[in-house]
């Protein structure tokens, strides 16, 4: 008797781990109903209170571009604040140097879209500001691709390796 008892002990067991699998499962089903229940409650009162008519407004477009623009720059700023490390190496912040990079697309973007709603910068740039012309320069950079400057660069690290390779061996 005892081998059947150990059989149904674990089948027993089986039974027991179904049935908490199951209803974990629907208390997980449950919950996720009323979180989205909830966000999709959130989300049409919000929808509800923005004022539509304000997108015909160039002004509101303007103010949005600005807006977005200057979040974007806070954002990449306040990453070497974050940033254990910018201590440890005297200031310079790692963190904040990737997060320029990943986002030198968007924030060039932002930039040439603020320029074009942006009188002042506009004059700037018509009167040759060399602050804003080096800026306009640096921003449009982020266009080009990147695998067309590693090409060059690998073509030019060749060239640098057959210069020395012929220096060394004097042909």
């Amino acid at each position: 008797m005892g081998f059947f008892n150990n059989v149904f002990q674990k089948a027993k067991n089986v039974v027991k781990g179904i049935k908490r699998t199951g209803s974990n499962i629907v208390k997980g089903i449950k919950k996720s109903a009323i979180n989205l229940t909830k966000g999709v409650k959130r989300g049409a009162k919000f929808l509800a209170d923005i004022k539509w008519s304000d997108f015909k407004k160039p002004e509101v477009w303007k103010k949005a571009i600005v807006k977005n623009e200057e979040n974007y720059k806070k954002l990449i700023s306040m990453l070497s604040k974050i940033d254990p490390s910018a201590k440890k190496l005297g200031g310079f912040s790692p963190l904040q140097t990737v997060g320029e990079i990943v986002g030198a697309l968007p924030l060039a973007t932002s930039y040439f879209m603020r320029a074009a709603v942006d009188e002042k910068r506009q004059k700037r740039l018509r009167e040759g500001n060399p602050d804003e012309l080096f800026d306009a320069g640096i921003s449009s950079l982020s266009f080009v691709p990147f695998g067309y400057i590693a090409n060059k660069a690998k073509g030019g690290k060749l060239a640098l390796k057959q210069l020395v390779k012929n220096a060394r061996f004097g042909r």
